[in-house]
């Protein structure tokens, strides 16, 4: 009987497709998401296995390029609403995970960025795939505490080098609009401009509070607050912003003052005026 409805429903979804020449891809994913997130409810209340998503069958089933499927599930993998489990196999967990997705994504940027020179932080490579180019974009909005930003930055503090930049922001354009189906982002009313929609003071205190529980020598600034409050999280923003704006606007000063001086962001502002 289940075996029933699940045939059931790819038929419908394929017919539905035909049927709807005009269905966008951005239909087909909230529809997707839509309806894996009530089959596995019930599967779950049954105490059934988990479905596998096989790439191939999904392509055969809706007619949808299979780049376009694999560029979704890599998004979704890094967010982790699917599991890859094998080449072209995902398994469904929730879209409920996104929120945890993105505190695991900040807390690995935090761990980074003590050993790594700013620089280096957020660089690609030349042609960087859709799953990387996700955490990465998630991780500069995370990371400066901007609501609103570039994308333009963005590919420029992504990119390894000036000549890359313009292929690297059509990549960053493609991952904005798989992250907008999320919710994670939206377009601004300005040309280029997107803003976070989450609660970048939550993500970044969720953070700060894991680092803190952890028990490492890196992180003794942050061991010895008895909480982590707007007042910390506020004065880390601002250093790393006026960081951003040093490395953009002033990028010889920038190399000259701190680079080669190796100052950790926490420091900068106090060592750069």
């Amino acid at each position: 009987m289940l075996l029933y409805h699940r045939r059931d429903d790819k038929k419908k979804m394929k017919d539905k497709l035909k049927s709807n020449s005009k269905m966008t891809f951005s239909q087909f994913i909230k529809e997707f998401i839509q309806k894996n997130e009530v089959e596995n409810q019930k599967l779950s209340h049954l105490n059934e296995p988990i479905k596998t998503i096989q790439l191939e069958s999904l392509r055969r089933e809706t007619s949808i390029e299979k780049r376009r499927l694999s560029d979704l599930f890599s998004v979704m993998t890094v967010l982790n609403i699917c599991t890859k489990i094998c080449s072209q196999c995902y398994q469904w967990n929730s879209i409920d995970n996104i929120h945890n997705a993105l505190i695991d994504i900040g807390i690995k940027l935090e761990k980074k960025a003590i050993r790594m020179p700013f620089e280096k932080l957020f660089e690609t490579g030349p042609s960087p795939p859709i799953g990387e180019l996700t955490t990465k974009i998630i991780e500069v909005f995370v990371y400066f505490g901007e609501r609103k930003m570039s994308l333009t930055l963005i590919a420029k503090l992504l990119a390894p080098n000036r000549e890359r930049v313009k292929k690297v922001l059509r990549r960053v354009y493609l991952t904005s609009y798989f992250l907008e189906q999320f919710d994670i982002i939206s377009h601004g009313e300005e040309r280029g401009i997107y803003q976070f929609n989450l609660d970048l003071n939550e993500i970044s205190r969720e953070v700060y509070q894991n680092l803190q529980n952890q028990p490492s020598h890196e992180f003794t600034i942050l061991n010895l607050l008895n909480r982590v409050d707007d007042t910390y999280i506020n004065s880390q923003r601002m250093q790393r912003q006026f960081l951003l704006k040093m490395f953009f606007i002033h990028p010889d000063e920038f190399h000259r003052r701190v680079v080669n001086m190796n100052f950790h962001p926490f420091f900068l502002r106090e060592k750069l005026t």
